[in-house]
């Protein structure tokens, strides 16, 4: 019978395609993109999940074996993605997705099996892409060591004020809208003459690039944009795509040029000559459907162009950086270093904008942060709303800085007021005080609760669902388990029609502590059949299926050990740990024990200490 309905199904033709399915997909890859790429990209993502995957990463073997089955039988089908805008500039937003976890481990695999073979026949060793783990043009390299994107920028900086410093003149542009405007035609067409791929491969690809592309309002597929995602598929094809762009330059500048995805900084003679390169590579860019952006191309002499980049606050800051790690604290040199840099960013931010200086205060911000130096507050707090090219490190130093009611008040003030335009930024806002430690009872600690219970009313999250999403985490460490229910109560018509905030609702369940109130709220989440909504649930259910706890599941109570920030979402299932009467209570009050040596927010452990086993 299973015979007969497979052939009911497919072709012949799929059993010749099983070989190569099986290489490509096969459980051990599953297996090590999850651990070295997509578990750590799913955290970093724009908008976290308050149950951390934990669904998936726990029961990931029988999730494998169910992914590897569908892909060779046939009956895979990728889903579609939740769609997160990121503001750019002035209330205008740039759509990210985040794909579902299952379609992010089959991209991830046809990386695997295509970057080496795409990335030895790149036309120049001059053009980069901002992978987040690595490659190197060599036959063999290892992603983890040789490709570190951070790593890759400096390089890429380096090579562009090299540039500057040899050359009179230089051009600098990027393309216009290019993710948007990637043809698939001419991508699989790139694609097939740089890697031997099967065709079922670039099949299956082209499938989950054309789900998981944001499309609204039943629109068909354009069969073209590249969903922007935190993973490595859509930068390496974007970077790939551009390969005959790489071998046009190379031969016009002779190699003197370098790239960053679509970002371009060319050499040239002269204005004219600078002028006839553009046309020719804008005419190159039309024969696949991109055009330069007009606004951000410029035409450099050196002069302008190392006060462009910055050259020299460039210059200053990694000494600072290279400096601060031979200077011991508390020294008189590294005091004086320090306060020439406080001197220094006055002096910049009072400079009129001009070409990158939004990348000069982001490092200023990254060095104020790293050392939790409360000098930029007050710029930092004028920034926030206005800002959006900074606010991500902006919130990122009022987390290090931790609790003060001046970056607090800043913060509630930006959700609450006219500024809020995206979805990521809420939720960035709202992690950051969420890692904040700040004592129990305290008037910072109801202020807190309050803005969660704010912003969770209908008038903001009818506005955005994503506000209902840092309402939930809010409340869920600063508020009551009534202030839970009211707040997914109220709600229900946004949530319930979205299996993403669905989610997020049943994430709180540990929060409940096995009162009905949970059960009620299981009842709701349940009753929608969303399958990646219940699967939390199940996650739930499996932490409890015996007397014993999974090791897995202890480790990441404890935090792996480490005394970094205690999450949220660990805290969510310790509480469901600790008060679980199906667990051996000696096990119970020894982990309890042992949580207490890695946990430091006060609020967290006074919960933990009150719990009764």
């Amino acid at each position: 019978m299973a015979t007969a309905a497979f052939h009911s199904f497919h072709t012949r033709r799929l059993s010749g395609r099983r070989e190569e399915i099986e290489r490509v997909f096969s459980i051990g890859v599953m297996e090590r993109v999850w651990s070295k790429y997509i578990r750590a990209g799913l955290r970093e993502q724009e908008i976290p999940d308050l149950h951390d995957y934990n669904d998936f990463h726990w029961d990931r073997k029988a999730l494998f074996a169910r992914l590897h089955n569908a892909l060779s039988s046939g009956s895979y089908a990728p889903q579609k993605s939740t769609p997160v805008r990121v503001e750019k500039r002035y209330g205008v937003t740039r759509t990210l997705v985040l794909p579902a976890v299952e379609d992010c481990v089959v991209l991830q695999c046809i990386v695997e099996d295509m970057i080496p073979s795409a990335l030895r026949k790149q036309p120049s060793r001059n053009s980069f892409f901002s992978r987040s783990h690595g490659f190197s043009s060599a036959p063999k390299f290892q992603f983890e060591k040789d490709y570190i994107w951070f790593r890759q920028w400096r390089k890429f900086s380096n090579v562009r004020l090299e540039f500057v410093s040899t050359h009179a003149y230089i051009c600098v542009t990027d393309i216009a809208n290019y993710f948007d405007n990637i043809d698939y035609s001419h991508l699989r067409n790139i694609v097939s003459t740089l890697h031997s791929a099967e065709e079922v491969t670039l099949d299956i690809l082209f499938s989950v690039l054309d789900k998981v592309s944001w499309r609204p309002d039943y629109l068909p597929s354009p069969e073209r944009s590249l969903p922007q995602v935190n993973f490595d598929a859509p930068r390496l094809l974007s970077h790939i795509y551009l390969y005959e762009v790489d071998a046009f330059l190379k031969s016009a500048t002779g190699d003197r040029f370098v790239r960053w995805v679509d970002d371009m900084t060319m050499t040239t003679t002269s204005v004219a000559a600078g002028k006839a390169l553009l046309r020719d590579l804008d005419q190159l860019l039309l024969t696949r459907g991109l055009r330069l952006n007009s606004g951000k191309t410029q035409i450099l002499s050196a002069a302008q162009a190392r006060r462009f980049f910055h050259e020299a606050e460039n210059a200053f800051l990694d000494g600072v950086k290279d400096r601060l790690a031979r200077y011991s604290i508390g020294s008189k040199r590294r005091l004086n270093l320090l306060m020439a840099v406080r001197h220094r960013f006055d002096q910049f931010r009072k400079l009129p904008p001009y070409g990158q200086a939004e990348k000069i205060l982001r490092r200023y911000l990254t060095h104020f942060t790293s050392l939790q130096d409360d000098y930029a507050v007050k710029f930092a707090v004028l920034a926030l709303p206005t800002e959006p090219v900074l606010r991500e490190h902006i919130l990122r130093y009022f987390s290090a800085l931790g609790p003060r009611r001046e970056t607090f008040r800043a913060i509630s003030g930006y959700l609450k007021g006219q500024d809020a335009l995206d979805d990521s930024s809420i939720l960035q806002a709202v992690q950051a005080i969420t890692e904040w430690q700040v004592r129990p009872n305290s008037v910072l600690h109801r202020d807190i609760r309050q803005l969660g219970i704010d912003i969770g009313s209908t008038t903001f999250v009818e506005c955005n669902p994503f506000f209902f999403v840092g309402s939930l985490w809010l409340t869920s460490k600063y508020g009551l388990r009534r202030h839970i229910t009211d707040l997914i109560s109220l709600n229900y018509p946004v949530w319930s029609q979205s299996e993403f905030l669905a989610r997020q609702v049943a994430s709180t369940f540990g929060k409940f502590r096995g009162h009905r109130a949970g059960d009620q709220v299981r009842g709701l989440v349940e009753g929608l059949r969303f399958p990646f909504a219940s699967a939390v649930f199940s996650s739930f259910d499996r932490i409890v299926a015996s007397s014993t706890l999974r090791s897995e599941v202890s480790l990441y109570v404890l935090n792996g050990r480490n005394r970094t920030t205690y999450s949220i979402q660990r805290f969510l299932i310790c509480l469901y740990v600790l008060t679980s009467s199906k667990l051996d209570p000696f096990a119970r009050r020894a982990l309890r024990t042992e949580v207490l040596k890695y946990v430091s927010d006060p609020l967290y452990v006074r919960v933990i200490n009150s719990i009764k086993i």
